[in-house]
């Protein structure tokens, strides 16, 4: 069973309970606007896992005096939900809610899927989040972000690198060598959205498209112009050889390394 909070336009917050194949969890951590495009890449693309029947659901109400907005949210290893709170580090047992950390504020929470270990960022930089033995939580700061920045919204893992983005800058973390290399948009541009494929990091750029970030320099990269007045809502890598990606006019594109096209779901029927 998996999780999902959403906040709803008459700002009532809820959380759902759903079974949902690990393939596309990632995609919720970005807000209930990828709820049903979550449900349509289970559909189409992940193939083998289709069921039938009405997914089970929740509904829990925070106490009163909590903020109600969440950002995202991340499970333990003890199976406790942490939630990316206004206020706070919220962690929910399944009966009681408590404020954890109260001094620092996360934007985004993700654990890695190969070390199990939970990532966020803050107002002022990112870094690890540690269960203690006494059972609650404390922040380890890996990098500090300097100057009036906005913190990161995303956070995504591949092999030995851990990728911060924000539409001012991307760090891309290195935990063997605790190490960061910043990745800048070009002068008075932001970052319109990223992806990983085959190790390597792509970004995009408003007004002017999607370049390859590699020896700290930002490459030009074929047919990236495509996407110079689109933003990538998200990605997904479907296998080796192709990567998904869905953008903010209502397209989806597959790329393979090399090329961008058009991505048409087929009915197996």
């Amino acid at each position: 069973m998996t999780y999902l909070s959403i906040n709803r336009p008459d700002g009532a917050w809820c959380s759902y309970l759903l079974k949902i194949p690990d393939q596309i969890k990632s995609l919720f951590r970005r807000g209930s606007y990828l709820f049903l495009a979550g449900f349509f890449f289970y559909l189409f693309i992940v193939p083998g896992n289709s069921q039938t029947g009405i997914p089970y659901y929740s509904n829990f109400r925070l106490p009163e005096g909590m903020s109600k907005q969440n950002r995202s949210l991340v499970q333990d290893s003890l199976g406790n939900l942490l939630f990316a709170n206004n206020h706070g580090l919220l962690r929910f047992d399944g009966l009681h809610w408590e404020y954890m950390l109260q001094d620092v504020i996360p934007y985004t929470l993700s654990s890695d899927p190969q070390t199990g270990e939970i990532y966020l960022s803050t107002e002022t930089g990112f870094g690890l989040l540690e269960e203690t033995p006494k059972g609650d939580y404390a922040y380890h700061q890996l990098y500090e972000i300097e100057g009036n920045l906005d913190p990161a919204i995303s956070i995504s893992f591949q092999k030995e690198m851990v990728v911060f983005y924000s539409n001012q800058g991307i760090y891309k973390y290195y935990p063997v060598s605790e190490t960061t290399e910043e990745v800048w948009p070009e002068a008075n541009t932001l970052f319109a959205g990223y992806f990983l494929f085959r190790d390597q990091l792509y970004v995009n750029i408003k007004g002017k498209g999607i370049f390859l970030s590699k020896n700290n320099r930002l490459m030009s990269f074929p047919e990236g112009d495509l996407f110079d007045n689109v933003s990538i809502l998200f990605y997904l890598e479907t296998s080796e050889n192709q990567c998904v990606l869905v953008t903010d006019n209502s397209l989806i594109y597959k790329f393979n390394g090399h090329n961008f096209n058009d991505f048409i779901p087929q009915d197996d029927e």
